[in-house]
């Protein structure tokens, strides 16, 4: 009985277990990913909220990769003095849950600690 339940489950557990996502600030390469992501979710990357037109592509935020491939996105607008922190958009490909409990602690963390609301340098390729 022992060899049989050994045997299970090493045939149950192929594979190991995915990795959690990382993110990390936006960066330049990211931005052909960026406008993919915005065009399927939101068909463009001109974004209204609270009255105001975003371009969502130009904002500071964070991606998520997954073993080294695109995840998610979350875009802020921060408000001038760092005294609001607003997530303009938020979106995870695959349905994994922590994608999007990662960009949303990320985000929470450079609001607690006044984003640089300059954002980080993109081209406009």
């Amino acid at each position: 009985m022992k060899r049989y339940l050994g045997e299970w489950a090493r045939l149950s557990l192929p594979y190991p277990a995915p990795m959690p996502p990382t993110s990390r600030p936006i960066e330049a390469r990211d931005l052909s990913e960026i406008r993919a992501e915005l065009q399927e979710h939101w068909s463009s990357n001109e974004i209204w909220s609270l009255g105001r037109r975003h371009l969502a592509d130009a904002l500071p935020g964070f991606v998520a990769e997954a073993a080294g491939a695109f995840a998610g996105l979350v875009t802020l607008h921060v408000d001038p003095g760092n005294w609001r922190c607003e997530v303009i958009t938020l979106s995870s490909r695959g349905k994994s849950a922590s994608t999007g409990a990662a960009l949303l602690a990320a985000a929470q963390r450079h609001a607690d600690m006044g984003f640089d609301p300059s954002g980080p340098t993109r081209g406009t390729g």
